[in-house]
C-alpha cells in the first residue's frame, strides 16, 4: 500500500472515531435551561431543514440537538426522516428506540406519552414494510470478532439472536472473520415475516432453522475481489464529510443569529452580567461550526483521495459480490 493511500485511509479511521464519540446528551429530567434552549433551537432548525426535504441534513442536525438533550421527540423526527428516505429497517429500528425512551420519560413527564403513542403507530406501519431476520453464528474462532453484515448494512455483534430489521426480498448476510474467505449466506423473506438463520463458520456455509426459502451457496470468490477495495472507506469519508459541512451551515447560522442578538442587547459591547450565558451559548454554537467545518472539509477531501486510489479492475477480470402520525415537531 503507497504512503498516500495509506495517509487517505488514517484520515479516514481519525474522523470515524470523532463522529462516532458522539452519544446521547443529557437525559430529559437531568438538562440545564441553557442545554434546553441550545437543544430547542437545533432542533427547530432541524425541522426547517426536514419540511424543505432535505431529510439527511435533518438528521444530522436532529442528532445534534439530540447530543445536547436526548429528547424522544428529536428521536421521533430522526426516524421520520429515515423513513422519508426510504431507509426502512434503520427506520424502524430507530422508532424501537423511540418507543422505549417515551416510555420511560413518560412516567417523569406525560407530555411524552404522546410521543410513545405516536411511536406505536408508526411502528406498526413500518412493521409491515420490513422482515426481521434472527442470525446466530456458531464456531466462531476464539479471540476472533467477526463483522456482520445484512444487505450491505454493518450490524453490531450486540444484535446476534434479536430481530434485525431489513428489506423484504432476498436477504444477503455476509459474515468476515479476518484471515478468512466472507461467509455468505442469502435467505428470502416477505414483508412482515419473520425467520432465523445460522451461520456455522467452521463449515464455511450456512444453514437455516426455519426460513422461507431453502439456503442457497455463497457466489464463488474471484480472485481480483482479494484486492484491497478503497471504495467503503471513500463513501464513509465522504458521508462524515457531508455530516460536517451540514453541521456547519446549521450551528453557523445558529451562530448568526445569537450574535445578532447580543449586538442589539449590548450597545458597545457591553453585555449586562445576564448575558453571560448567552454569550458562552454563542461561543458554543461558533466551536461547534468551527469542527463541522473542519471534519467536513477533511472528509470530503479524504474522500476524494480514497476514490482516486480506487484500484481498477484488471482487463477480463469478473468481481463476484455476495452477500398515520401524531405532529410533535417544534416541541421537546
Amino acid at each position: 500500500m503507497s504512503a498516500l493511500r495509506r495517509i487517505a485511509i488514517g484520515f479516514t479511521l481519525t474522523l470515524m472515531t470523532t463522529a462516532s464519540a458522539f452519544a446521547a446528551g443529557a437525559p430529559v429530567e437531568q438538562a440545564s435551561k441553557e442545554q434546553w434552549s441550545a437543544a430547542q433551537k437545533t432542533f427547530l432548525a432541524a425541522g426547517e431543514l426536514y419540511d424543505a426535504k432535505r431529510y439527511d441534513e435533518s438528521i444530522t442536525a436532529y442528532r445534534a440537538s439530540w447530543n445536547i438533550v436526548a429528547s424522544p421527540n428529536t428521536r421521533l423526527q430522526i426516524a421520520r426522516a429515515l423513513r422519508e428516505l426510504d431507509r426502512v429497517p434503520e427506520a424502524y429500528e430507530e422508532m424501537l428506540g423511540v418507543l422505549a425512551d417515551a416510555e420511560r420519560d413518560a412516567a417523569k413527564d406525560e407530555k411524552y406519552e404522546r410521543t410513545a403513542s405516536a411511536a406505536r403507530e408508526e411502528l406498526a406501519a413500518l412493521g409491515a414494510r420490513v422482515a426481521l431476520l434472527r442470525i446466530t453464528l456458531r464456531n466462531v474462532p476464539e479471540g476472533m470478532s467477526p463483522e456482520l453484515t445484512v444487505s450491505g448494512r454493518a450490524i453490531p455483534l450486540a444484535a446476534l439472536g434479536k430481530p434485525v430489521a431489513a428489506t423484504p426480498g432476498s436477504i444477503d448476510v455476509t459474515v468476515r472473520v479476518q484471515g478468512r474467505e466472507p461467509v455468505v449466506q442469502s435467505i428470502t423473506l416477505a414483508a412482515a415475516e419473520s425467520g432465523d438463520l445460522i451461520v456455522d463458520l467452521a463449515a464455511g456455509s450456512a444453514g437455516t432453522e426455519p426460513v422461507a426459502a431453502p439456503p442457497t451457496a455463497a457466489p464463488p470468490l474471484d480472485a481480483s475481489s482479494s484486492r484491497s477495495s478503497l471504495r467503503p472507506y471513500a463513501y464513509v469519508a465522504g458521508g462524515i464529510g457531508a455530516a460536517g459541512l451540514a453541521t456547519f451551515a446549521v450551528f453557523g447560522l445558529m451562530n448568526n443569529s445569537k450574535f445578532s442578538e447580543l449586538e442589539a442587547d449590548c450597545p458597545g459591547g457591553r453585555c449586562a452580567p445576564g448575558k453571560d450565558a448567552e454569550v458562552d451559548t454563542g461561543r458554543q454554537y461558533q466551536t461547534i461550526a468551527n469542527i463541522g467545518l473542519v471534519v467536513g472539509a477533511v472528509g470530503l477531501a479524504a474522500g476524494t483521495v480514497l476514490f482516486v486510489l480506487e484500484p481498477k479492475p484488471e482487463a477480463g477480470a469478473r468481481v463476484s459480490l455476495g452477500l398515520g402520525t401524531v405532529a410533535v415537531q417544534g416541541r421537546f
